[in-house]
């Protein structure tokens, strides 16, 4: 198959959100719980291609974006600003690893829109010229993925552009209406229910300033259902099973038909 017809089939993209402060006990944990996710959603895509997309932060992002590449799974990164802006969000050793990333011949590069005076970050100005960096980002996850995943503690955050915030908003259960509302409500979903479409696959994460690190929470899907409600499924929905079914059908015929 040429290259031309290789980019033209349908990837399925995956994207990543995550805390940047995880549990040093529980990377290894983490690492197997995106392998095990991204080699099911491939095992429904045999004639697919599967892509990341991330914004290549500190900690969960680049965890997960390590774990793709050694899979053999293309990348798209996606800057929530300029490289030379977003080195300041890094420690010297971590924004090294960035810069090596960035180079790979999988990883596909993307900045953001510039925007002035991010570097005044000690300021509350500049911080929240910054945080909207953030949420500009979690806007192209939702647009730009059909599956998120999430390396995710639970609990509620108004930060915008956080995991919490991108976790809410890419399943539709918070808006800029009820953005102020930090309550959560989690559900559990019955096996024959077919859940909406968008989803996310949770990852329950430790994070280094808890102190003790628990291992226990099985990841699962999360659908929304309504402002800031959640449904947990410890299986993938049928729905979503559908799709990529479909996915893979169209994929298979585009490249036997060679269009």
């Amino acid at each position: 198959m040429t290259d031309e017809i290789k980019s033209s089939v349908s990837p399925f993209v995956v994207g990543v959100s995550g805390h940047r402060d995880l549990h040093p006990e529980a990377l290894q944990h983490l690492r197997d719980a995106v392998a095990t996710i991204l080699n099911q959603l491939k095992g429904h895509l045999p004639d697919s291609e599967l892509r990341m997309m991330a914004g290549m932060a500190a900690g969960a992002d680049l965890l997960a974006v390590q774990t793709a590449l050694e899979l053999g799974f293309g990348v798209d990164a996606v800057l929530p600003m300029p490289l030379a802006q977003y080195a300041a969000d890094f420690d010297p050793e971590t924004f090294s690893l960035l810069e090596t990333l960035l180079t790979h011949p999988r990883i596909r590069r993307r900045e953001l829109r510039a925007c002035e005076s991010c570097e005044e970050a000690d300021g509350p100005a500049g911080r929240a010229r910054r945080d909207a960096r953030y949420a500009t980002l979690t806007q192209n996850l939702s647009h730009g993925c059909s599956l998120l995943i999430a390396l995710w503690d639970g609990e509620a955050s108004l930060l915008p552009g956080g995991t919490a915030d991108t976790v809410l908003r890419f399943l539709g259960v918070r808006t800029d209406l009820n953005k102020d509302d930090d309550r959560l409500h989690f559900s559990v979903a019955r096996p024959e229910h077919d859940l909406p479409e968008r989803l996310v696959y949770w990852i329950p994460t430790a994070r280094a300033k808890r102190g003790v690190v628990s291992l226990s929470g099985t990841p699962c899907f999360l659908a929304g259902l309504g402002d800031n409600k959640l449904q947990r499924l410890n299986r993938m929905s049928r729905r979503l099973e559908r799709y990529l079914r479909l996915l893979d059908a169209y994929n298979r015929e585009y490249r036997r038909e060679g269009f």
